[in-house]
């Protein structure tokens, strides 16, 4: 239940650790915007 599961995404990089309690998403992603390639990077965590 507490122990996250590391599942890697195929967008750039992407980890995405998962548990039953709560997950968190390590971001690395490359996005196409108005002005050319922007690089996502950060943190999001979800409970």
């Amino acid at each position: 239940m507490l122990f996250p599961i590391p599942l890697h995404l195929k967008n750039g990089g992407t980890i995405v650790y998962q548990a039953t309690l709560y997950s968190v998403h390590k971001v690395h992603s490359m996005e196409v915007v108005d002005s050319g390639l922007v690089y996502l990077e950060g943190k999001i965590t979800n409970q």
